[in-house]
């Protein structure tokens, strides 16, 4: 019983987490619309300067 309302609160855990990211990504989709490709290029550069998309490009 103490493991089935372990995963009922684990599962609202990630539900919620879910939920925020998918409001994240939907402002940062409409802040990216209202920028132009100069301003996405110079934010992008320090994150691909760090190797952090290395791994989704290998797919």
């Amino acid at each position: 019983m103490k493991k089935h309302r372990l995963l009922v609160t684990q599962n609202q855990l990630l539900q919620e987490k879910l939920k925020h990211e998918r409001r994240q990504r939907k402002k940062l989709r409409r802040e990216f619309e209202k920028m132009g490709h100069e301003d996405f290029g110079q934010l992008v550069e320090p994150f691909l300067a760090k190797g952090v998309f290395e791994r989704h490009a290998k797919r």
